[in-house]
C-alpha cells in the first residue's frame, strides 16, 4: 500500500494514506510486525534505518528519534506528507538508483514496494537494497500475496505484481540477501478479504477507507492473534508475504 513509484496514485489516495496510516488496523498490524522483528534482532533499534519506499511515512513516525532514519519515495505528494511527521531525513528517489553510499544502513525496509507497475527490475532493486546496506544488516520485505487476488485495489495503487512465497524467493535470488524467515500473514480474515477483493474487480478505486467500529476491532484482534502466533511460527497463507533477510558478506 505504501510504494516509490507511484507517480499514477491520485493526490486523495495519499491524503487518505496520510490519515488512516498510523490508527487503520491493517497498518497497525504491519507497523507491529516490522516492529516485534526489529526487537528480535538485537539491540531495540538499528542505528540507520533506511526505509525504501517510505510514502507518507508511517512507520518512520514510529522510530524516528530512537535511531539515524532515511525515508525514500519517488512521490513528491508522499513525501509532502511524511514532512509534516516531522521526518528529517527524506529523499526523493527509486528503489532501483538508490542515492545513498555503499553500506551506510543497518537496516533496509521495502514494505509494499517492489510490487509497483513502475518497478521494472524487482531483482535489480534488491540488488540495489544489498548495496546500501552493511554485510549482517537486515532487510524486512512485505509484498502482496497471490497473482489471482488481482483486483481494483490494485489497479488504483498501480500493482505490477504479486507474489507467491516461491517468486519470491526466485527473485532475492543472488541478489545479496540470505533469507533467515518468510511468511505469510493476514491469515485469519483471509476467506473475507479475498472474497471482497474479488467480488470488487470491477470497481474503479482502492478499498484503503476509514474502516468502521466493527471491522477496524475484528482486523485488530485478529491481526494481535497472528502478532502472537508468529512470534514463534509462521503461517502457511494470507494477503502478505513478510520476509526478513541478511546481507551476506
Amino acid at each position: 500500500m505504501t510504494g516509490v513509484n507511484r507517480k499514477a496514485v491520485k493526490p486523495e489516495e495519499y491524503k487518505t494514506l496520510f490519515e488512516e496510516e498510523n490508527r487503520h488496523w491493517w497498518y497497525k498490524g504491519l507497523h507491529a510486525l516490522v516492529l516485534d522483528t526489529l526487537a528480535r534482532q538485537g539491540p531495540p533499534l538499528p542505528h540507520h534505518l533506511v526505509d525504501v519506499g517510505c510514502g507518507t511515512g508511517g512507520i518512520l513516525s514510529r522510530v524516528e528519534g530512537d535511531c539515524t532514519c532515511t525515508g525514500l519515495d519517488l512521490s513528491p505528494l508522499a513525501l509532502g506528507h511524511a514532512k509534516q511527521r516531522s521526518i528529517t531525513q527524506l529523499l526523493q528517489a527509486s528503489a532501483e538508483a538508490i542515492p545513498l553510499a555503499a553500506g551506510c544502513a543497518d537496516t533496509v525496509l521495502s514494505l509494499d514496494v517492489l510490487y509497483h507497475r513502475q518497478v521494472n527490475d524487482p531483482q535489480g532493486a534488491f540488488h540495489e537494497l544489498a548495496r546500501i546496506t552493511r554485510p549482517g544488516g537486515i532487510l524486512l520485505c512485505n509484498v502482496p500475496a497471490y497473482p489471482w487476488l488481482y483486483s481494483a485495489h490494485d489497479r488504483a495503487v498501480e500493482t505490477g505484481r504479486r507474489f507467491t512465497r516461491k517468486t519470491l524467493r526466485a527473485t532475492m535470488a543472488g541478489t545479496g540477501w540470505q533469507i533467515q524467515r518468510m511468511t505469510h500473514w493476514n491469515s485469519i480474515l483471509f476467506p473475507l478479504a479475498a472474497a471482497s477483493r474479488l467480488l470488487r474487480r470491477n470497481a474503479t478505486d482502492s478499498d484503503l477507507q476509514r474502516p468502521g467500529a466493527l471491522e477496524q476491532g475484528l482486523g485488530e484482534f485478529a491481526l494481535g492473534l497472528e502478532r502472537q502466533w508468529l512470534k514463534v511460527g509462521t503461517l502457511a497463507f494470507g494477503l502478505s508475504i513478510f520476509c526478513v533477510a541478511i546481507r551476506e558478506d
